[in-house]
């Protein structure tokens, strides 16, 4: 049953790309992008599927076994089918969107009139740097993070809009870089920028923020100069083996009284089994969804209250309820009943990808629908307008979204997306200024 549910998953995949690439060329059309990221965890699930003691060790080991139940096994597959159908579906109907919603609004916060991109890419990334230092300051600097790594969570509550603000310029910089000459290899200031951002967000033993600026210089890379071909070469084998050790190493050295040592000891082909392959493939979130509604109840809506609150920095509200479902679904997995908002005693240090979740936790199968279309439909809508506009500015905020392959609209996506796009207002705001000034020096 399993094994069949994972071959429709993967025909739906290959049919969607089919029919996209007949009318888009583009490897990197949003129905393809959201293709790709599906499809490892479709293929996942589809090998998972022949071996109950691997599957078991893999997605069971980490949830009570109260929901060890082979019903919510299957029911979290056909789910997981539900989530690529619909929101392909909504990717496909974004892409091929012919009406441009509020288009003023749209080039306010993307504007496209930049002049001399190599001084703002300076500007952006000095702002940047300094904004990281700030931040490394109030933590008690590096060597008592890396020391303490355990408590990251803990040791950066408060500061989250410094790491949303360094991020964002830190990305900006390399992006407007990478684009100010033909050849990237050539371009000795953007290395610089790159190899710098990368060890930034290394340093905060984070894994996605590098990743998701990878991939977004691949999209700017694609649309804004010229278009990238898929072909397995030795650079691309480079960079993917990178990201494969990456992403398995980076976790490891969060745990308590970690060493390198220790660390380095591991098997590499376990770590990428269990931080590359287990961590893609979100069947025991679903699981855990599942067996939770089914012991209790919906949540109703009620997980999107913390949107009230959520741009109050922790700072200044302390008790201030986390917004990451992710959080919920950690919790959820030690059987326990889930009372919006949780205590802060009891918030787990770490999280899981949620993905759609939240429709289904609040919802129900209607739930999931809705938000897997939503979130799909925002996401091709957006890839309408870089194809509409060619404005640089909304290509790079096409390639920082296209990480996972979709926009999420959970609480804590909502919030990530806003954040993004008022930052992109700023800086809007801040090169219209630069453009005055700019012109005024030329005359």
């Amino acid at each position: 049953m399993l094994t069949i549910i994972s071959l429709i998953n993967i025909a739906l995949l290959v049919i969607f790309v089919i029919i996209d690439y007949r009318h888009d060329k583009d490897h990197f059309s949003a129905v393809k992008i959201s293709s790709y990221f599906l499809f490892l965890p479709a293929v996942g699930l589809f090998l998972s599927s022949f071996s109950s003691i691997f599957f078991a060790s893999q997605f069971l080991e980490s949830i009570t076994i109260e929901y060890w139940n082979t019903e919510y096994i299957k029911y979290a597959y056909f789910l997981f089918t539900i989530n690529i159908f619909f929101s392909i579906l909504g990717t496909m109907l974004g892409s091929n969107s012919n009406t441009i919603i509020l288009p003023k609004v749209t080039t306010f916060f993307f504007y496209n009139k930049i002049n001399n991109i190599n001084t703002l890419a300076r500007f952006c990334f000095l702002f940047g740097i300094i904004l990281y230092v700030i931040f490394i300051f109030k933590i008690g600097g590096l060597i008592n993070l890396w020391e303490n790594s355990y408590l990251r969570t803990q040791l950066t509550a408060g500061l989250g809009y410094y790491q949303v603000l360094y991020t964002f310029f830190l990305n900006i910089a390399c992006c407007l870089s990478l684009t100010s000459k033909p050849k990237p290899i050539k371009n000795f200031e953007f290395i610089i920028y790159l190899v710098i951002t990368v060890f930034v967000l290394v340093s905060l033993l984070q894994r996605s923020p590098v990743i998701t600026l990878l991939f977004a210089l691949i999209v700017t890379y694609n649309f804004s100069m010229k278009p990238v071909k898929l072909k397995i070469g030795f650079f691309n084998f480079i960079l993917l083996s990178f990201l494969l050790i990456f992403t398995a190493y980076t976790s490891e050295f969060r745990g308590e009284e970690i060493t390198i040592d220790k660390v380095m000891s591991k098997n590499p082909s376990e770590l990428i089994v269990k931080n590359v392959f287990s961590r893609l493939t979100p069947i025991d979130r679903y699981i855990v969804s599942v067996g939770y509604v089914d012991k209790y109840e919906y949540w109703y809506g009620s997980s999107y209250l913390g949107l009230l609150t959520s741009f109050i920095p922790r700072g200044l509200y302390p008790d201030k309820p986390p917004i990451d479902t992710g959080v919920y679904i950690e919790y959820m997995k030690t059987g326990e009943e889930v009372n919006l908002p949780l205590d802060s005693d009891k918030i787990p240090v770490s999280s899981s990808p949620p993905g759609i979740l939240s429709g289904y936790l609040n919802f129900g199968i209607v739930g999931i629908i809705s938000l897997s279309f939503i979130s799909g439909f925002v996401f091709g809508y957006i890839y309408f307008l870089v194809k509409h506009y060619q404005n640089i500015l909304l290509t790079i905020f096409f390639g920082l979204v296209s990480f996972m392959g979709y926009i999420p609209l959970s609480p804590m996506g909502i919030v990530k997306l806003a954040m993004l796009v008022l930052s992109f207002g700023l800086f809007s705001i801040f090169v219209m200024m630069n453009n005055i000034l700019y012109n005024r020096g030329s005359n």
